[in-house]
């Protein structure tokens, strides 16, 4: 059983998620390195061996009870919590750098120009035009102004 930790999470997968964890002291280890490589393999994924990781420390630290000695107090149950935001947090890290790009087109004319001179460009279905009676060559504005 081991721990290692290089100081660089780009280093490898294993310290990315240690990085993530923020298990990187290894007289305060959470995981070992073997659980953690499982978690990658298993996983699939740095983002997602880290919220696996999270989630079982998360569950670690719920069964611990909190504990009082005098002044100085353990409180297993706030490290919980503490882990279960920590897995939201990288799942929207997921959510956010899984290639969802968002865009608005036409917002400026350069754009709309460039977007409608694209020769593979699906011809909307409603334009401007869509209301004007070409048999008598008149547009709908003449109800609009009433």
């Amino acid at each position: 059983m081991s721990f290692s930790y290089s100081g660089n999470p780009a280093s490898s997968q294993k310290d990315e998620v240690r990085f993530l964890l923020g298990d990187t002291f290894k007289d305060k280890a959470l995981m070992l390195d073997e659980e953690i490589n499982y978690l990658i393999s298993s996983e699939g994924g740095s983002l997602q061996a880290a919220i696996a990781g999270a989630l079982q420390l998360a569950a670690r630290f719920s069964k611990q009870a909190d504990e009082k000695v005098g002044k100085i107090s353990k409180n297993y149950s706030q490290r919980s919590s503490a882990y279960l935001k920590l897995v939201d947090e990288l799942r929207k890290k997921i959510t956010w750098s899984g290639g969802l790009t968002i865009y608005a087109g036409g917002i400026s004319k350069a754009d709309k120009s460039n977007n409608d001179s694209k020769s593979d460009r699906v011809k909307p279905i409603f334009t401007r035009e869509t209301h004007n009676n070409e048999l008598v060559g008149e547009t709908d504005d003449h109800i609009r102004n009433c």
